[in-house]
């Protein structure tokens, strides 16, 4: 079964191209995230531009710390605490004093530059779904998304125009 075996690791490894190229290669996690690395460099060899853009990003979810190497499961949770931070100011009534006004603004600013304003390059054959309008869990590059990410993103977008009219 030699060329059913070939076209399926030919097939596995464009699912990971597209992942990479779908999300500037953050990927969605850190265990994908080294796995499409070494997919990557197996491929390609380590002096490749795809495993250089690998190791540039596998920083966001790989650090040595005072305890030795860390991990997180994301490249962060920036839409989460831009949104729910706002949300508070607004919702305390905090929104409304001057001296929050311009890191309002800000955050504003930043949920309008972080909102995905396309689908996946290649979302019709990697199996991903419409993103257009969302906003990711952590960031625009990293391009996943859930329902409650953008419906935090969309509320605080719209708590924000609302009190800063």
């Amino acid at each position: 079964m030699p060329p059913l075996r070939r076209a399926a690791v030919a097939r596995a490894y464009e699912l990971v191209v597209f992942e990479d190229e779908n999300t500037e290669y953050q990927t969605l996690g850190p265990v994908s995230k080294m796995m499409n690395l070494v997919c990557r460099a197996h491929a390609e060899g380590p002096e490749s531009e795809a495993y250089k853009q690998h190791e540039i990003k596998r920083h966001d979810f790989m650090w040595i710390g005072k305890d030795g190497m860390m991990m997180c499961g994301t490249n962060g949770s920036q839409l989460w605490d831009v949104g729910f931070i706002t949300q508070a100011l607004v919702e305390t009534g905090l929104a409304g004093e001057r001296d929050n006004r311009e890191s309002l603004l800000k955050a504003l600013e930043w949920l309008e530059q972080s909102q995905i304003l396309d689908n996946p390059k290649h979302y019709e054959t990697s199996y991903r779904h419409t993103t257009k309008g969302a906003w990711g869990f952590s960031t625009k590059e990293q391009g996943y998304t859930v329902s409650d990410c953008t419906g935090e993103g969309l509320k605080a977008v719209m708590y924000l125009q609302k009190y800063l009219e």
